[in-house]
């Protein structure tokens, strides 16, 4: 059976569980949702969402309507509920929009004891557990570990009265939970995944060193999304915007945090200029604490988290204004500044698809190098392999060489072989590096990553990488 524990405890505990379990890919006993004091736990946990929470174990995934029916309540008045026990981590959502609460068993625990040096009279001792388990299961809840009041609003009011003294010494914070949001993988590229309002699927492309966050037009109609102003590109012309889809927030997929072009709106453009429903660049990672692990395909969005042992980490830049984080990394010897790029894409000619074994036309996560650096390196290195023509960039012109590097060395780890895919001097050496806050000579995207788990930390300007299994 499958049992989750929903406790009180310090952050430092929560934190040591999550890097142990990290580390070892292995979870340590009883799953756990935890909260850094009992006040926190029952706001989120009232009455009526322990009532949801009871009648969604060991249901699997269901939609709001069907949640609502199974307690007897309006769809409308049961929405809040899964919207708030969503963003505590206590419930999934599903790739198709359902709600699932992945347990048959749930257990509450809250324990207020007396501080050391204190009276037996300075703090009421009271612990409590509670059970419930999948309709139809043999078993009874487990007891409380002493007397309490049976009904479950007056076991609130009473361990709330019993830590009273002691609530204003415990943080007012949720303690951090890795949230895993719905992902997929593809040829070393990452898309969030969001439904629609009836069930259709879509994709998010999302790029670290892109520049919007954008949203096709067709999308945008089909949902309905709430017009909001427009927004001035560097030419003069102006977009329509449109705020940020409720819906995706629900889903777990997180609005941008810092975004002073955008506001945290999307950007409405014609469905050529993007070959995904939506586009979530460097405005959306920016500013919080991102798990791309694409060894075991998992995209987590962290709430300050420490990283983990066994990784190696090296300093993640930006410019003030803007969030295009800058790295450095070892390549034949030499020191090279490249943009931390998950979004680096090279559509392959029908030349060069057969030595990734995908069809022409294909499009792939690689690297990008400055024509300059790529021709010193095949110079040197006439044993690396070069594809003459292999990224058709927007299917028109001769198109651009790529060029398979045996080894890149990310904060001391070795990575690779990586491919690289060419690029005019001036595209980085200008353009780009007038976005970062040092010049910057390409950028490291998917064909470098795609054997390893990272961790960015933004508010921290760190980046961490381990090439080890979980």
């Amino acid at each position: 059976m499958k049992t989750v524990m929903l406790d009180v405890r310090p952050p430092s505990e929560a934190v040591t569980d999550f890097t142990n379990a990290w580390k070892t890919g292995k979870a340590s006993g009883t799953d756990r949702i935890s909260f850094a004091s009992p006040e926190l736990l029952w706001k989120v946990l009232t009455a009526k969402r322990w009532e949801l929470l009871r009648a969604l174990c060991g249901a699997g995934p269901v939609t709001v309507r069907e949640a609502a029916r199974r307690v007897g309540r309006d769809v409308k008045a049961v929405h809040t509920d899964p919207t708030a026990l969503l963003a505590a981590g206590v419930l999934n959502r599903t790739a198709v929009g359902r709600i699932e609460f992945p347990y048959e068993e749930v257990k509450v625990s809250s324990c207020c004891r007396r501080r050391e040096g204190l009276g037996a009279r300075a703090c009421v001792g009271f612990c409590a557990s509670r059970a419930v388990r999948r309709p139809g299961r043999p078993g009874r809840a487990t007891p409380p570990l002493m007397p309490a009041p049976r009904s479950f609003t007056s076991r609130v009011s009473y361990m709330l009265r019993g830590c009273a003294l002691v609530l204003g010494l415990l943080l007012p914070v949720l303690v951090a939970q890795a949230q895993r949001l719905p992902a997929e993988f593809v040829d070393g590229r990452v898309f969030v995944v969001a439904a629609d309002r009836d069930g259709t699927r879509l994709r998010l492309f999302t790029d670290t060193g892109g520049g919007w966050n954008a949203v096709r037009s067709s999308v945008a109609q089909r949902l309905g999304l709430e017009p909001a102003g427009s927004v001035q590109q560097d030419d003069g012309t102006r977009l329509p915007a449109v705020g940020f889809p409720r819906g995706w927030i629900d889903q777990g997929i997180a609005a941008p945090l810092h975004d002073h072009w955008l506001q945290g709106r999307l950007v409405v453009v014609p469905d050529p200029e993007i070959d995904d429903d939506a586009f979530l660049g460097s405005r959306w990672f920016a500013g919080r604490v991102w798990s791309i692990d694409y060894l075991n395909r998992e995209l987590r969005l962290i709430d300050r988290v420490a990283a983990p042992a066994g990784f190696a980490s090296t300093a993640m830049t930006f410019r003030a204004d803007l969030h295009f984080p800058r790295i450095e990394v070892e390549i034949d010897g030499e020191r090279i500044g490249v943009l931390l790029d998950t979004g680096a894409t090279a559509t392959l000619s029908a030349s060069a698809a057969p030595a990734f074994g995908v069809p022409a036309g294909s499009s792939i996560a690689t690297s990008f190098i400055v024509r300059e650096v790529f021709e010193r390196w095949a110079r040197r290195h006439p044993q690396w392999r070069v594809l003459r023509a292999a990224d058709q960039i927007g299917g028109v012109g001769d198109g651009f060489d790529m060029i398979e590097v045996p080894q890149v060395v990310i904060a001391g780890l070795r990575v690779g072989p990586v491919w690289f895919t060419q690029r005019p001097d001036r595209a980085f050496r200008e353009w780009m590096s007038s976005m970062t806050d040092r010049p910057i000579e390409g950028a490291l995207g998917g064909s470098a990553f795609k054997t390893t788990r990272m961790i960015l930390d933004y508010p921290g300007g760190r980046a961490y990488f381990s090439t080890a299994p979980r």
